[in-house]
């Protein structure tokens, strides 16, 4: 305890000593957040030892508080031999994050004349085979039915009663519109598939560049580059 004592004035005696070359600074930390650090020309203060005076050699120098979403706050510091300066320290600004940039949109890529226009009509020859097939099924379907009353009118008789010729007539006839409805569908759908896939395996050419545009030129007769125009 007694060796303790001595210690603690004797620390006291040596600042006591140094104390007239020195000078303070006793600063006043308002609202500061947690995670804020100070240092004064440079050296670091822990928060302990913010609230005594803070001995600094004399000239210029600066405080400096330090915190993570704040803006930094500087204080110049002018000081002499002796001198004691007190400081209040503002926490400094919050930092608003900068809005993000909007997204860039990907820019499309021109489409070969080529292949839209395959893809035009393969998509116009696939809806003609659709239109083939559907006539195929509504004429298929009544053409069936027209037979089947013929055959239920006409029983074993071999040809039909004159007065019945008119029904086998219009039941041939759906069937032809049947048969043409589904060479059409047929058709239609494989080539609109076929031009359809085509369009996939067209490459896109090389780019052409345009020829040099003719220049004038005025002055004595010379040789010049093909695409200039003489003028004497």
């Amino acid at each position: 305890m007694v060796v303790t004592r001595r210690r603690a004035d004797a620390a006291q005696a040596e600042r006591n000593a140094v104390a007239p070359y020195l000078g303070f600074v006793t600063l006043t930390m308002k609202d500061q957040p947690a995670d804020a650090k100070l240092s004064v020309n440079g050296a670091e203060i822990t928060r302990a030892g913010w609230s005594e005076p803070i001995p600094v050699a004399p000239g210029s120098g600066e405080v400096r508080v330090e915190a993570a979403g704040h803006d930094t706050v500087v204080k110049p510091l002018q000081i002499t031999a002796g001198q004691q300066v007190a400081l209040t320290i503002e926490p400094g600004a919050d930092v608003v994050a900068p809005n993000a940039p909007p997204p860039i949109s990907p820019t499309p890529k021109p489409t070969n004349p080529t292949v839209l226009a395959l893809r035009i009509s393969g998509i116009a020859a696939g809806g003609v085979g659709v239109v083939g097939i559907l006539m195929f099924g509504i004429a298929g379907v009544s053409s069936i039915n027209t037979f089947k009353r013929a055959r239920e009118k006409c029983g074993k008789t071999s040809p039909c009663p004159p007065e019945e010729q008119g029904v086998v007539q219009r039941g041939k006839s759906e069937q032809a519109i049947a048969n043409v409805g589904l060479v059409m569908g047929l058709a239609g759908l494989a080539i609109g598939g076929g031009l359809f896939a085509a369009s996939f395996l067209i490459k896109p050419g090389p780019k052409t560049e345009s020829p040099p545009a003719a220049a004038l030129s005025f002055g004595p007769w010379k040789r010049h580059p093909v695409g200039h125009l003489l003028i004497h």
